[in-house]
């Protein structure tokens, strides 16, 4: 495929612009077909395993639920036969470790960021980051595929809420840099160039990747170092090494957005104008958007008519999406019709690991 399109949440969207910033230095020239990059606001996640323990404890099956939103303090859940809201503070418990070492809520470096804070119901807020995503909205509007509204309070409301994230996430890095553990994405958030990531990564391969990050729980889980490395694979969320690491290999270490995240200089080289907020990084506008046809999406279904649009349009020619598996458990997916993107409308809630997935997909033909 020449043209993809991802859809991720900001950890995946970290490893998949790190893995492009990386693209000469590792020769994974398969990671430059993705030309665009939707993210979703995230304010934490869960492993499969304790969403489906969660659902069990209120006695509910999660190959019963047909549709899951949380919102407003609680969980909404749909199933055939009835609906039932349950409070969130319980399913806060169980957010994953690395989540809370996040400092990203509005998905930073993607082309396009989409979520529901500052938006009124049944709207999704947009921020437009780059050209790609402004040509993208533009064309979408002009054909009549989304329509859009300005948010007077909503810029404000929505800088609360990533700013609470941010903030609370900051305060944990820092007490457990002050105990004496190293939290290397963050204190590398300033690197000047993609060559001090390698000097970084010079004689580290897995074994190091393991105990340095996965070990210590700081691993997000977005697949990047089994992207670069066939002998790695994602399981149940952590990277597992098949047969023996190759002599000399970096790879792996060098990919992972844990271990260095120079997040000024992809910035930088993403981003050649538009204004910066605090919490909620570059963008050129904010706005209100939802999909001007019926659509199983979340919040308006925004998300899901761009990429429709993207696919219709030949924008892009397919989109990597994360769709609800058996049992709700989240299924990376390669769609390249617009009748296929509703099946994976809505958001799943359980991480995925889509970066290895990408590479797989990227050399598939339609």
């Amino acid at each position: 495929m020449r043209r993809l399109g991802f859809v991720g949440t900001p950890c995946q969207v970290q490893g998949l612009r790190k893995l492009q910033a990386l693209q000469a230095a590792t020769g994974r020239e398969w990671i430059g077909r993705v030309e665009l990059v939707l993210g979703l606001f995230c304010t934490g996640n869960w492993s499969y395993a304790c969403m489906r323990g969660f659902l069990e404890k209120h006695g509910v099956s999660a190959a019963e639920v047909t549709r899951m939103e949380i919102s407003g303090g609680v969980v909404k859940l749909r199933m055939k036969r009835m609906q039932m809201v349950l409070p969130l503070r319980e399913l806060r418990r169980y957010t994953r470790m690395a989540c809370r070492l996040c400092v990203d809520f509005t998905s930073e470096l993607s082309d396009i960021s989409a979520g529901s804070a500052g938006s009124p119901p049944g709207w999704s807020t947009l921020i437009v980051r780059t050209r790609t995503g402004e040509i993208l909205l533009n064309e979408a509007v002009d054909e009549g595929a989304v329509e859009l509204i300005e948010l007077e309070d909503g810029v404000e409301e929505l800088s609360r809420v990533a700013g609470s994230k941010v903030e609370k996430n900051a305060r944990r890095i820092e007490a457990r840099i002050e105990q004496g553990m190293e939290v290397p994405h963050y204190s590398t958030r300033n690197l000047e160039d993609m060559q001090q990531v390698l000097r970084l990564a010079s004689g580290k391969g897995y074994a190091e990747l393991w105990r340095e990050i996965v070990a210590t729980g700081v691993c997000d889980a977005c697949g990047a170092c089994a992207a670069v490395c066939g002998q790695i694979q994602m399981i149940n969320g952590l990277p597992r090494l098949n047969g023996r690491c190759p002599a000399g290999c970096e790879l792996c270490y060098a990919a992972c957005t844990r271990t260095a995240l120079p997040l000024r200089l992809l910035e930088d080289t993403l981003f050649r104008d538009g204004q910066r907020a605090e919490y909620l990084g570059r963008f050129r506008r904010i706005v209100g958007a939802r999909s001007t046809a019926d659509s199983a999406g979340q919040d308006g279904g925004a998300v899901t008519a761009l990429i429709k649009f993207s696919l219709n349009s030949g924008f892009i020619d397919g989109a990597l999406l994360t769709c609800r598996g058996d049992g709700w458990e989240p299924a990376v997916r390669l769609v390249h019709r617009h009748e296929d993107v509703e099946t994976c409308a809505g958001t799943v809630y359980a991480a995925s690991s889509p970066l290895p997935e990408l590479r797989r997909y990227a050399h598939v033909s339609i």
